[in-house]
């Protein structure tokens, strides 16, 4: 199985060209298509922020992001994330109901909407953005779950270049560092 991965790597200065993208897409698509499609995005900048954080061992990196291993999965990222100190405790909860929402979506038999419940009360409680969201609309659910998707988003990928900077400083400008 392809491996999904961002086309950028999140530390390239291109890859907030590809957040933009992304973002653009994410309005266009019906609301099934947007939850599965943002769920897949942070995924990925998960694993990316996490994979920044390894030793340059592919190999050894891709089985331990593998669907059967300890972090092949959205919620095992999350978790490591926030326990490693890289999202906040409010990250991890927003991340947690951005996985419900996409699961919802993902698994539902059903046409869902972000108006029908469960998925709209955990939009309601996404709590990253809320101050600017409400101050400039009255946010629907479908408004709130993007906007905190794209701030976590945003987040992730500095947090990702924050990292690179700070390895590349502890290890010394083109160290290598497995130790080698």
């Amino acid at each position: 199985m392809k491996r999904r991965q961002l086309t950028k790597p999140i530390t390239d200065p291109g890859a907030i060209d590809e957040i933009n993208s992304w973002l653009s897409r994410l309005s266009r698509e019906s609301d099934s298509a947007a939850a599965v499609l943002a769920g897949a995005f942070i995924d990925a900048a998960l694993e990316s922020l996490l994979r920044t954080f390894c030793v340059d061992d592919s190999k050894e990196a891709d089985n331990l992001f593998d669907a059967d291993q300890p972090l092949g999965s959205f919620g095992a990222r999350i978790r490591t994330a926030y326990l490693l100190g890289f999202i906040t405790p409010t990250e991890r909860d927003d991340l947690r109901r951005i996985k419900d929402v996409r699961n919802a979506f993902a698994h539902s038999f059903h046409e869902l909407a972000f108006d029908d419940e469960p998925v709209k009360s955990w939009c309601q409680s996404l709590k990253t953005g809320r101050d600017l969201l409400e101050h400039a609309v009255q946010p629907n659910s479908r408004a709130r779950f993007s906007h905190a998707a794209a701030l976590i988003a945003a987040r992730l990928a500095g947090r990702v270049h924050d990292i690179a900077h700070a390895r590349r400083e502890l290890l010394g400008e083109g160290m290598d560092p497995r130790g080698a």
